[in-house]
């Protein structure tokens, strides 16, 4: 809910938190996060992507990796070399 939230600040913390519970947590709701408007919140779904390390999670990253902006897709590129095969 909170990746939703209006303040950009809000969404960036509510992803970096779901990247924290780890490998039970749905990716989905970051999925959809990763087409925030804001490169904070972008870079901040990236890592949370990588630190969750879902299979699922490799379509939103390879979006993520070609992002216009450069820590985005270093997160993304990070991340991307964490999932589990």
């Amino acid at each position: 809910k909170m990746l939703a939230a209006p303040e950009w600040g809000d969404r960036r913390i509510a992803a970096q938190q779901l990247g924290k519970l780890g490998p039970g947590t749905d990716t989905t709701a970051l999925a959809r996060a990763a087409g925030d408007s804001q490169a904070f919140v972008r870079e901040a779904v990236a890592t949370a992507l990588g630190e969750i390390g879902s299979p699922t999670a490799a379509a939103p990253l390879q979006t993520l990796a070609r992002d216009e902006v450069p820590e985005v897709r270093e997160a993304a590129t990070r991340a991307l070399g964490q999932l589990k095969h």
